[in-house]
């Protein structure tokens, strides 16, 4: 038995299931004693508050299935998702597209895109997968948050994306790597676990676990945790200067502009430099916690450091003279000249003991 139609509507049914709102040719046909719809041309269907379209589709109806062809389009107060092909099913609640899966949401400013995507409405929760990218637009600056992974989740309820396996995120001057990413969309926080690594212009942190956050945005601070470690290298006509922090946790401050304003070492911080021509000859500072301050073009200021500091400056002189000093105090300051320590003083039950070269 063949029907043909132009226009199908079943306004009666319960809300949140599935009706078909239009079809300009609707063909029904019993297969295997199953009915199946083969609709064309400005296919669209309603689901609660969201619209779904298509130029071809094919509907079970008993088994609740439906295969949409071309020009798929799904909208949802303010969102988008397209795709190249998609396949509905009533006793999951599931889309599943495949081909040029590309998700919108202009009330949050963001997108995610992969080659093959699955969409459970009841729990608004994306899966993407086939090089799947997470994309924040920053509506102030052309710096767009960018995260990426192997398998990528988004709840649209709790506002949460998370990535997995190989997570590469950018934005701006800022690059990172970890096996597991999470970012929270509402609280403006990204998590990193897994061997994260972040890279900012010339600085690299290490540790434990890596939390980005975000005024709007705009990065305005890193911090790592556990087995934290902070390398930086300024670069030098004659020769580059590398400071090294280790310490149980680290925050790196940014500027609203994006430079680096100072980093935080909490617990047993220990941190060396040393001009990368001589690194036999690295100062060392040590203590219970340390400040490092930059300027306004992002050189290293000054270093601070409380609680037990103790600090071995070596000494240059003209003609090859010098030595090494070793002190201790309550606190330690070293001064930086053109990425350079120039010299320090100590606060606070001093002691310190002067070591002459003698080759």
């Amino acid at each position: 038995m063949m029907i043909l139609v132009s226009y199908t509507s079943f306004s009666a049914q319960e809300p949140d299931t599935l009706i078909l709102k239009n079809a300009d040719y609707n063909e029904n046909t019993f297969v295997g004693n199953k009915l199946v719809s083969v609709l064309r041309g400005n296919v669209e269907f309603h689901y609660g508050e969201m619209k779904i379209f298509s130029q071809d589709a094919r509907w079970w109806r008993d088994e609740g299935k439906i295969a949409l062809n071309r020009d798929v389009r799904v909208e949802k107060e303010g969102q988008e998702l397209t795709c190249d092909r998609m396949n509905y099913y009533k006793d999951t609640d599931l889309l599943v597209a495949a081909g040029h899966f590309d998700y919108r949401s202009r009330k949050d400013n963001l997108r995610l895109i992969g080659r093959n995507g699955q969409y459970d409405l009841k729990q608004d929760f994306l899966t993407l997968t086939g090089d799947p990218q997470f994309f924040r637009y920053d509506t102030a600056a052309a710096e767009t948050l960018t995260i990426s992974g192997k398998v990528m989740t988004y709840s649209d309820s709790l506002k949460v994306a998370t990535s997995k396996d190989s997570v590469v995120i950018t934005k701006g001057k800022l690059a990172s790597r970890c096996r597991q990413a999470r970012y929270l969309t509402d609280e403006l926080r990204a998590e990193l676990r897994g061997d994260p690594r972040i890279f900012y212009e010339i600085h690299l942190l290490t540790g434990d676990s890596v939390n980005l956050f975000f005024d709007g945005d705009t990065l305005e601070g890193i911090s790592v945790s556990g087995n934290s470690h902070g390398l930086y290298r300024e670069a030098e006509t004659a020769d580059t200067s590398v400071t090294n922090i280790w310490s149980d946790s680290l925050y790196m401050a940014l500027t609203a502009g994006g430079e680096l304003d100072s980093v935080w070492a909490i617990g047993d911080v220990l941190s060396t430099y040393y001009l990368s021509t001589e690194p036999d000859t690295a100062n060392e500072v040590s203590g219970k916690q340390m400040v490092l301050a930059f300027d306004d073009e992002g050189q290293l200021g000054d270093a601070t450091v409380w609680g037990s500091a103790r600090s071995i400056y070596h000494v240059r002189e003209q003609e090859g003279r010098g030595g090494r000093n070793e002190a201790s105090g309550d606190s330690i300051v070293v001064f930086f000249r053109e990425g350079k320590a120039s010299h320090l003083t100590l606060k606070g039950d001093v002691r310190g003991v002067y070591f002459p070269r003698t080759d």
